[in-house]
């Protein structure tokens, strides 16, 4: 598996690009799984190569938002039980 956290960084940086292209290319032929993640959609960003959008926007493509309120309090109610800390 590869992880990419703010693929925007990768933007007019060439070299790097040439290199994470082919890794991410290499991966998939092998069926590995590839999660990235950025601020903004991948053709929404400068400078990024258009060979590494096409890659970028071939798979499933998720907009990720904060939960809401009541789902955070059943989160943290459900990790303090794991945990064995009394909630009021």
């Amino acid at each position: 598996m590869l992880l990419i956290d703010d693929v925007q960084f990768l933007a007019g940086k060439d070299a790097l690009a040439g290199g994470i292209f082919h890794t991410f290319n290499t991966l998939l032929d092998g069926r590995n799984q590839v999660v990235l993640t950025w601020n903004r959609p991948a053709c929404e960003i400068k400078s990024l190569e258009p060979r590494l959008i096409s890659r970028f926007e071939c798979g499933l493509t998720v907009e990720m938002q904060p939960p809401q309120m009541e789902t955070r309090m059943a989160i943290l109610k459900k990790k303090a039980a794991g945990l064995k800390v009394r909630c009021r």
